[in-house]
């Protein structure tokens, strides 16, 4: 079977003349050869498995979520990862019936990514905890932010993010609600955290009930709060679009708000920002960098989407400072303007990615709904004035793959992969879910597994005896102890400036080397999921420095 190329119909047919066994995956056939005047291939579908060779990066398809009551997709939905065990979990989201209806959703659905076979189970969960689980109630266009190496944040959003604890009467407020995903794609495993939500609304949150959606959300772990903002309670009025910013402190289960006052010029109002929380000691960064973002107004009535890029900088207080460091990109016409897509930052390697949303049109190989993957490296952003620039991993217009808007921003920190769940074109809503791999290209993205690091080891159950001398006992199947399932190492983020690339790749390559890989938390208790295998690869001793004799690494069950 050969990978889909997206680079024109000439190399397109060459990738199709390739040949091998990987996955068994089914790919798209080969399409005529495009005509001089066009410039990209006509879509073509790519089996769950399948694969797209992209620019600079591969595109796998992941298995389908289910589709709704209503036979369609989802879109301003709800994802969470847990990098370690390789659980997907998708939540809420709507379908747009007709311009004028907007059908939203309370379903919560769960995959564990160890074959493309796998299949999303849903997870049923309490009335009580979660969203609203009422007919054409539940939660869309919220922002998903990951707090720990298990534990993610629903905030805020619509049409029941709140279960009624606002929105007393319709039930359609919003909230932050918290879940946990473990080890397994089930109710045990994945679980809304319980009494989580805001302690209480202030300000326009609370006038509006926390309707508020396509707002950002960050995590700062460097202060253990979520830095939100921006946002629109109604994006057909431009009075109800936001350029307040707040922060949800934890305090038990529960959120405490407070809103900040960031210094600078501050943005005009807008919603469909998309942002990254980027902290590098050694540079002097802290701070969010939120990317594009939209006027208020009706869908299709003049609006201006907004090519700039922003930082609010918090290495001075925590209300932050904002400053528009667009002049600094160096193309930005190249990327042109950005809403409602997904972004992460990946400290290792200090880089942003956006990957799909509304985009422009009008820019090389571009298209109004971005089926795209960008970066900028952030490593001159300490240095005043330094320049940066965009680099594209995948054209907006990929053939292959449908572009869409308003996908929850799920990374994944260490198979360094972006996730892309559901979205939307026009009224269409999708199913599909995908993964992009940057740098993987030719050979490397024919041969990626990208289940393998979650795919179970067969082990047999039962060894025979020897046979027995003439006259002997009958031989027995004797039972095997059942072995100890194997999940995947992974290292904690805050390793990345604190011990040497090569330690840390030696520990990954042969977890067994290390101590503490696979063990349970507590070796005196059955596993469950409070008591889960040491995978996360830790020092000793987080508070000082790594020494290879007297503060090495350890595998622990969850990161400090």
């Amino acid at each position: 079977m050969s990978v889909f190329r997206a680079s024109g119909a000439a190399a397109l047919a060459a990738a199709t003349a390739l040949s091998g066994a990987w996955l068994g995956v089914v790919t798209a056939q080969p399409v005529p050869p495009a005509a001089p005047s066009q410039a990209t291939p006509a879509p073509t579908a790519v089996a769950v498995g399948g694969k797209i060779q992209a620019e600079n990066a591969c595109y796998v398809r992941l298995p389908d979520m289910p589709v709704t009551v209503n036979g369609s997709g989802r879109y301003g939905m709800f994802g969470a990862y847990n990098p370690v065990s390789g659980v997907l979990v998708g939540a809420g989201g709507a379908f747009k019936a007709s311009d004028e209806n907007t059908i939203a959703y309370h379903d919560m659905y769960a995959v564990r990514l160890d074959s493309p076979a796998a299949k999303w189970r849903e997870i049923g969960y309490s009335t009580s905890t979660g969203y609203t689980q009422d007919t054409d109630k539940g939660c869309r266009e919220m922002a998903a932010v990951q707090l720990s190496a298990t534990n993610w944040a629903s905030v805020f959003g619509k049409d029941g993010c709140d279960n009624g604890r606002f929105d007393t009467g319709s039930k359609k407020g919003g909230d932050i609600r918290e879940i946990s995903v473990g080890a397994s794609a089930s109710s045990s495993g994945v679980r809304w955290v319980a009494n989580s939500g805001a302690g209480e609304l202030i300000g326009e949150l609370k006038d509006n009930k926390g309707k508020l959606a396509r707002l950002f959300a960050v995590w700062d772990d460097t202060r253990n709060r979520i830095v939100f903002g921006q946002g629109t309670f109604d994006d057909e009025r431009d009075q109800l679009t936001e350029d307040s910013i707040y922060e949800a402190k934890k305090v038990g289960s529960q959120f405490q708000l407070t809103e900040l006052r960031p210094t600078g010029r501050i943005p005009l109002r807008r919603y469909g920002t998309c942002a990254a929380y980027v902290y590098d000691k050694d540079a002097g960064l802290d701070g969010a960098l939120v990317l594009g973002g939209q006027e208020g107004a009706p869908e299709g009535a003049s609006a201006t989407s907004h090519k700039e890029v922003w930082w609010l900088d918090f290495s001075k207080n925590k209300n932050g400072e904002w400053s528009n460091i667009t002049s600094r990109v160096e193309n930005m016409d190249a990327i042109g303007f950005r809403r409602e897509g997904a972004c992460a930052y990946d400290p290792g390697t200090k880089a942003f990615y956006s990957w799909m949303g509304r985009a422009d049109a009008k820019i090389p190989d571009g298209a109004s709904h971005s089926a795209g993957a960008w970066r900028v490296s952030l490593a001159p952003l300490a240095e005043s004035g330094a320049p940066m620039t965009w680099e594209r991993l995948a054209k907006d217009k990929t053939a292959g793959i449908k572009g869409r808007r308003l996908i929850p921003s799920v990374w994944d920190p260490i198979h360094k992969r972006m996730l892309v769940l559901g979205g939307r074109n026009g009224l269409e809503a999708y199913t599909d879910v995908w993964a992009i791999y940057p740098d993987v290209t030719g050979a490397a993205c024919e041969a990626l597994d990208p289940f393998a690091p979650f795919q179970s080891v067969a082990t047999p159950t039962s060894v025979t005896g020897p046979t027995p001398t003439l006259g002997g006992p009958t031989p027995v199947d004797t039972p095997m102890p059942p072995p100890r399932p194997t999940v995947a190492p992974g290292a904690c983020p805050s390793l990345t400036n604190l011990v040497p690339a090569a330690v840390i790749n030696a520990a990954l390559s042969n977890p067994a080397s290390v101590q503490g890989y696979n063990e349970l938390q507590n070796p005196g208790v059955p596993a469950s999921p409070w008591n889960v295998r040491r995978t996360s690869l830790s020092l000793r001793n987080p508070a000082i420095p790594f020494h290879p004799l007297y503060n090495g690494l350890v595998y622990k069950a969850g990161c400090p």
